[in-house]
């Protein structure tokens, strides 16, 4: 069963009945070179992570929102949704050493039947984009999204490098998404140096993924120009 909810005069966004979406905001942002985490950094007035959640909450109003964050963190998160009226309700718990910990440890008290995982630092995800993920979920199958390389592209190698297919390579973005019992058992295994988010953990567990369109847009705020170009897309 499924719920259907008018976003514009042209897009709906087809919402699963239960579904769990786990926000990541473990990192400390150090490239950021600021006193403050980068997710709590403003994009026009506004923390980078409120955006991330209000999106969220505008684009999934029934799911579950589990939001990680370092415990030292959690008074001063508090204090911005105050500040900010956001009054969405959510559980925080703590973030771990990794991302994949932090995954981890939300995916242990998640509810959902699916699961969504998002970076806290993508504030400008599309309702598109999600409901492409969120329909694209099967069993034995995740869904992440995507966008073109607009670069030309090379790949180091130990004899020297060489110039990669443009075509044939994509770029990753979040929500990623996955059936949770699946997740879980994916999770299972000891961390690795190649898991750089979900879709490599559950690759290695035996999963298959499906890509889905993305959009330019959503961007991952890491250094500080990233923030002026978040800025651009949000004037436009």
């Amino acid at each position: 069963m499924k719920v259907v909810r008018r976003l514009t005069d042209d897009l709906f966004l087809f919402v699963p009945m239960s579904i769990t979406v786990i926000i990541t905001a473990g990192g400390i942002g150090k490239r950021m070179g600021d006193v403050l985490p980068k997710q709590f950094l403003m994009v026009q007035q506004e923390p980078i992570l409120l955006r991330t959640m209000r999106a969220f909450a505008q684009f999934l109003p029934e799911a579950e929102i589990i939001l990680t964050l370092p415990q030292t963190w959690h008074k001063h998160w508090y204090q911005i949704c105050r500040e900010h009226s956001f009054l969405h309700e959510h559980i925080t718990i703590d973030g771990g050493k990794e991302r994949f910990d932090s995954v981890r440890n939300a995916l242990l008290i998640a509810n959902g039947t699916r699961v969504l995982v998002h970076d806290g630092v993508r504030p400008l995800v599309s309702a598109a984009t999600v409901n492409n993920v969120v329909e694209r979920i099967q069993k034995g199958e995740g869904a992440v999204p995507v966008i073109a390389s607009i670069d030309s592209l090379r790949q180091e190698l130990s004899e020297g490098n060489r110039s990669l297919e443009r075509s044939k390579v994509m770029r990753v973005q979040t929500p990623q998404g996955f059936l949770l019992e699946e997740l879980k058992e994916a999770y299972l295994a000891p961390y690795q140096e190649q898991f750089t988010d979900d879709a490599s953990v559950y690759e290695a567990w035996g999963g298959k993924i499906a890509m889905v369109p993305g959009n330019a847009e959503n961007i991952k705020i890491t250094e500080p120009i990233d923030i002026r170009i978040a800025e651009l897309f949000l004037k436009e």
